[in-house]
């Protein structure tokens, strides 16, 4: 019997049950918006409630990877668009439209993580370092779009708050706007941030 190739192929199939079980987490969140059930995330990974806990301690770090392959996955998913550098509505537009589908997918996911940030300290740096990286498109995707003056620390961070997860959240939820409306409005904040303040 050769020996290794067993191990290989038990490994292998680990590994991919792991993704099964992490995949049915991110799926049931995005369905219900709420933490599932181990039991239903076995089902829908069909493997037994003892292989989840196999490969997590606890729900929380199962909820922590299904985070992480997540954003992993956004990248794929949802590529970042190239500026326009002659057009700046086409390019605001497009920024927003790539903001607002990102933010789309990942609300109920997010909506859980902002919950449990304070309470799991993996989760809290993991938004650290997306709210940097968040901050880091802005300054690229603008700076190739816009003049200098267009540009300064003060205005780019003005254009990151007005886009964020919390802005968006805030008129789909606490203003019932719809995608499209939500998207007019945050395209106006930022015209007028960038046409208004960068000219000051």
């Amino acid at each position: 019997m050769d020996f290794e190739a067993t191990d290989d192929g038990r490994r292998t199939r680990r590994l991919e049950n792991k993704r099964k079980v992490v995949r049915a987490t991110i799926e049931l969140i995005r369905e219900t918006g709420t933490v599932p059930p181990v039991e239903i995330v076995a089902s829908r990974a069909d493997v037994s409630r003892r292989s989840v806990f196999r490969f997590f301690s606890d729900l929380d770090s199962l909820l922590q990877t299904a985070m992480e392959e997540l954003w992993q996955d956004i990248a794929h998913r949802f590529p970042f668009p190239e500026p326009q550098t002659t057009d700046l509505e086409r390019s605001i537009c497009d920024f927003v439209d790539h903001r607002a589908r990102v933010y789309e997918y990942v609300t109920p996911i997010r909506v859980i993580g902002e919950r449990k940030k304070h309470e799991i300290e993996a989760i809290e740096r993991m938004y650290a370092r997306r709210h940097e990286r968040e901050c880091a498109n802005v300054r690229e995707y603008f700076s190739a779009a816009l003049p200098p003056a267009s540009c300064s620390e003060a205005i780019l961070d003005e254009v990151q708050v007005s886009s964020s997860w919390q802005t968006w959240h805030a008129l789909r939820t606490d203003y019932s706007l719809s995608i499209p409306t939500a998207k007019a409005r945050v395209e106006h904040i930022i015209y007028s941030i960038l046409t208004t303040r960068g000219r000051a």
